[in-house]
């Protein structure tokens, strides 16, 4: 009997200690899996980011002093080059406080210019010539950091020149701006201009940047002056136009001169009423599309996926609400 009753003690101890054998390899092994798990999204990560790398933009001038600065290891600029001074108080007061931020950073002098673009097309360079030895699909991790450091180096100084250089945009932008032209819209085109000139500009030819980016922004915003003005005049081609091909042909009749250009000066408060599907429809059936050419209902509707009657009903539906629009303006003689 006691025999027995050791022999069931023993058999117990036994599973008890398989089971926690058994336990303890489990607990083992999913942390083994979780480890493995972990150091497989790292990889991934790591992947991706050289994907990204492999398929960024990084355009440059080069220059045949950039080899030399890699061999001398030449000083590297400190950002910001110096604190920005306040703005005198008669410009803050007659500028808005928002615009008034952007002036703050210092102009550049004319070795600053060349010294700024040399670093930022020098660390261009030099994460371009790593990406050329990047394998995407087994990247080294020393290689994509020190890319992106290049990379990070390079943006820096490219926000700096940005920066130092809105104020000439929103001088130029103050002279152009009119009631036609809103302010705000002339600076965003002058600000992107700014932007796209910065990775175009040869620093070796000797010329200023300052001059370089004055002629391109003044250019591109005329351009969208002269934009601005033909899509005016096909608007109101357009809305005249628009009566021929509608039920309202006796209400064009009746509409004079002057409220058409009533209607026309009115037309961006007008278009805000209209969604997304119907602007686009009322810009590409009246012409006012930067080719100015006038688009089916078939053509329409092949593009936003629904049937050319289906254009049609919208196109009503919105000139419906260009009317309503006209009547709420003050434009009597639009009434039906």
């Amino acid at each position: 009997m006691i025999a027995k009753t050791t022999q069931r003690t023993t058999r117990a101890k036994s599973t008890k200690t398989a089971r926690k054998a058994t336990k303890s390899a489990s607990k083992a092994t999913k942390t083994a899996s979780k480890k493995l798990t972990k150091a497989q999204r790292e990889r991934q990560a790591l992947r991706l980011r050289a994907e990204q790398i492999v398929h960024r933009e990084l355009a440059f001038i080069d220059n045949p002093g950039f080899r030399e600065m890699e061999q001398s290891k030449a000083r590297e600029p400190e950002l910001p080059l110096d604190a920005a001074p306040s703005l005198p108080s008669h410009v803050a007061r007659d500028m808005p406080a928002h615009l008034a931020r952007l002036c703050e950073v210092k102009l550049l002098t004319p070795q600053q210019e060349v010294d700024l673009f040399c670093w930022l097309n020098y660390y261009k360079y030099r994460a371009n010539a790593l990406r050329s030895q990047l394998n995407p699909k087994r990247p080294s991790r020393k290689k994509v950091e020190s890319i992106e450091s290049w990379v990070e180096r390079a943006n820096q100084i490219r926000n700096h020149i940005i920066r130092s250089n809105t104020r000439l945009v929103i001088s130029i932008v103050k002279k152009a701006a009119d009631e036609k032209n809103p302010f705000d819209e002339l600076l965003s085109e002058g600000i992107s201009c700014l932007i796209r000139v910065v990775d175009k500009f040869d620093f070796d030819r000797g010329f200023r940047f300052s001059t370089y980016a004055t002629r391109a922004v003044q250019r591109e915003v005329w351009r969208l002056i002269q934009r601005n003005h033909r899509d005016r005049q096909r608007w109101a081609t357009g809305i005249s136009d628009s009566f021929d091909h509608s039920e309202s042909r006796e209400l064009a009749d009746r509409i004079d001169e002057l409220t058409w250009k009533r209607l026309t000066n009115q037309m961006g408060e007008i278009l805000q009423l209209l969604d997304d599907r119907e602007a686009h429809i009322v810009r590409e059936r009246f012409g006012m599309n930067s080719a100015g050419k006038k688009r089916t209902f078939q053509s329409l509707g092949e593009e936003l996926g629904v049937c050319k009657e289906r254009v049609r009903q919208l196109e009503i539906r919105a000139m419906k609400k260009l009317h309503g629009a006209a009547r709420e303006l003050g434009m009597h003689k639009l009434e039906v």
